[in-house]
């Protein structure tokens, strides 16, 4: 209850914010900052109409806002990189729908192409400013989602560099080399964190009992799977 009441809190918010954005509009219909704020407000406000509500059909109406205003953006000024994120994410999920609903979706004039938005959210994750970190976070998942594990790793391996406190992108590149079958690697990225777990190290010590817990057991259960490599790993001294 109390989540949920939350959760209305800030769709109010969101509706708010999008209604003086309207105003903002109406003096400068090319401000970039504005046409970047509704995009993302609505793009938040339709996440919330899928995920809470279940409205999908004005989920989908409120999407093709977001992306409306994101186009607006990047037709206007094209060197507004963070506006190509909203874009690019319209383009790859309804380029990644079913054939039979893509086409009924098309009746309607929505179209997509994966091959585009993941051309615009990597070029979001790559130049971008205030959207640079939700980019390489979707492109992660996209990569994930089209079987190219390796590819993601030099995007988790980019964000480890600006977060290294941040244990959970470890884990992500620990498990990204088992969806690339290199147990091995992985292996050695589960180590290294729990060494960095146990001497606190870049205050991965905060990471919870049950994270630790299944941390041991995959660690373990690699172990077991002796394979040569991994004991290659397993025996070699801890990097301090």
């Amino acid at each position: 209850c109390v989540f949920r009441i939350i959760l209305y809190w800030k769709h109010s918010l969101l509706s708010g914010s999008s209604f003086i954005g309207q105003l903002f509009l109406k003096k400068n219909p090319r401000d970039p900052r504005t046409l970047y704020a509704l995009s993302t407000n609505y793009g938040l406000e339709a996440n919330y109409k899928f995920m809470v509500e279940k409205a999908y059909i004005g989920a989908l109406r409120t999407g093709n806002k977001a992306d409306d205003y994101g186009r607006r953006l990047i037709k206007g000024r094209p060197d507004f990189v963070d506006g190509y994120l909203v874009a690019g994410t319209h383009e790859y999920v309804v380029g990644s729908l079913p054939w039979a609903i893509r086409y009924l979706v098309a009746l309607g004039g929505l179209r997509g192409s994966k091959e585009k938005g993941e051309r615009y959210v990597t070029r979001v994750a790559r130049e971008g400013d205030l959207a640079r970190d939700a980019a390489r976070a979707l492109l992660i998942l996209m990569l994930r989602r089209e079987a190219r594990p390796l590819e993601a790793v030099k995007v988790v391996e980019d964000l480890i560099r600006d977060y290294p406190r941040n244990y959970l992108m470890h884990l992500e590149l620990a498990g990204l080399y088992e969806d690339a079958g290199q147990h091995d690697k992985a292996f050695t990225v589960f180590r290294r964190i729990k060494a960095k777990v146990e001497a606190n190290e870049d205050r991965f010590g905060r990471m919870p009992a049950r994270a630790r817990d299944a941390l041991s057991r995959r660690i373990e259960e690699l172990e077991q799977s002796s394979t040569p490599d991994i004991n290659r790993s397993a025996n070699s001294p801890r990097r301090e």
